[in-house]
């Protein structure tokens, strides 16, 4: 929270230029239909939780960080249907963690998918093109792969 009031201090509303704050982050429990209730906190549902973080403005960007391997792949595709629906056209979803690529990756990588799937069997390393798919199912587009440290990538997904 304080790096978050550090960068709108510092960037934004500085001037007409500047660019817009940055919301604070706030978590979402996500299942195959997109955000849901959140039992983790007041028994709020996350509908309610996303409209009161956004003030039922659409969103330019979301940022999913090390969720997609280590939940169950129900989450991905809620996390791309909440994308879909709170994104304003041209809008980014970024996420960021280990993928496959062609159903293979650096040893490392699969290392870690085994470990994963033993912890959980619905969890795991997936494969890029599999997320690629379900974000053009929920009306996204893959705009850029960048590799990252760690062996990981960080996708940008735009809604259509």
């Amino acid at each position: 929270k304080e790096r978050v009031a550090e960068f709108n201090e510092n960037y934004c509303n500085q001037n007409e230029s500047a660019l817009p704050p940055i919301s604070q982050p706030f978590s979402l429990s996500l299942d195959e239909d997109g955000a849901m209730e959140d039992k983790s906190r007041d028994s709020a549902d996350a509908i309610t939780t996303i409209a009161k973080h956004t003030g039922g403005e659409s969103l330019d960007l979301m940022i999913c960080i090390n969720m997609i391997h280590i939940s169950p792949w129900t989450a991905t595709i809620g996390l791309f249907k909440t994308a879909s629906e709170y994104l304003h056209r041209d809008g980014i979803l970024m996420t960021y963690g280990p993928y496959k690529v062609n159903e293979t990756a650096v040893e490392s990588n699969l290392s870690f998918d085994t470990n994963l799937k033993a912890r959980n069997e619905l969890w795991g390393v997936r494969d890029l093109e599999k997320v690629k798919e379900v974000a053009e199912e929920s009306g996204m587009v893959l705009d850029e792969v960048v590799e990252m440290p760690a062996n990981n990538l960080l996708l940008v997904f735009r809604k259509k």
